[in-house]
């Protein structure tokens, strides 16, 4: 399910870095980014809700980078990954966005 950008930045906790993890099948990478620089990245990637493993690491953003590499990004601690390993809608993940306002 892909996400819209204010879909994917509601997802977004609330401190200056956040976590990901990056890389395929074989071996992952974790670091932390600036919130800004990932804010930037959001608007010209493809972003959507990762799968349950993901979503049970508090990583539930999913984003691909331009070279087609998956970005687990950390996501706020209240979402309920119940819902978005269940691959919620795009009205649900919409709700969550507005609640943020």
């Amino acid at each position: 399910m892909s996400l819209t950008d204010k879909q994917a930045k509601a997802l977004l906790p609330k401190t200056d870095l956040v976590h990901v993890f990056e890389g395929g099948p074989v071996s992952m990478k974790g670091y932390h980014m600036r919130k800004t620089d990932l804010l930037e990245q959001i608007k010209t990637s493809k972003c959507e809700i990762a799968g349950p493993r993901a979503c049970r690491m508090k990583h539930g953003l999913l984003m691909w980078s331009d070279g087609g590499r998956p970005i687990f990004v950390e996501c706020r601690p209240d979402v309920d990954y119940s819902k978005i390993s269940g691959r919620q809608s795009k009205q649900d993940v919409s709700d969550e966005a507005e609640g943020e306002q």
